[in-house]
């Protein structure tokens, strides 16, 4: 198996979202994404959403939020951005390797 991760694409930043990056670029991608990819976005960035998350949840670099899990969306401007979206499911109990403390588990 081999490991890629969203700075394997070698996409640049977008422009004043750099330390938004930093937070996500060790993030897993699949080799079908990978491949899907190459070639296809030219900048890596975040959502809004993504980053209305961050500040209300204060969270700390490298951690997603709990109840949060992130995905990957390609906007019209060749724009690949994280996404953090609502996961409550109980199967999702670890997120990027930092186990949830949920009631009744």
């Amino acid at each position: 198996m081999i490991n890629v991760k969203l700075s394997s694409l070698g996409l640049e930043p977008v422009r004043g979202e750099e330390s938004l990056v930093e937070r996500v670029k060790a993030m897993p991608v699949t080799m079908e994404d990978y491949k899907d990819l190459t070639g296809l976005a030219e900048y890596v960035g975040v959502t809004d959403q993504f980053k209305d998350v961050i500040k209300t949840f204060h969270t700390p670099e490298g951690e997603t939020p709990a109840g949060f899990k992130r995905e990957l969306v390609l906007d019209k401007e060749r724009v690949l951005r994280v996404d953090l979206v609502r996961d409550i499911s109980p199967s999702h109990r670890l997120l990027y390797g930092r186990a949830l403390q949920l009631p009744g588990y």
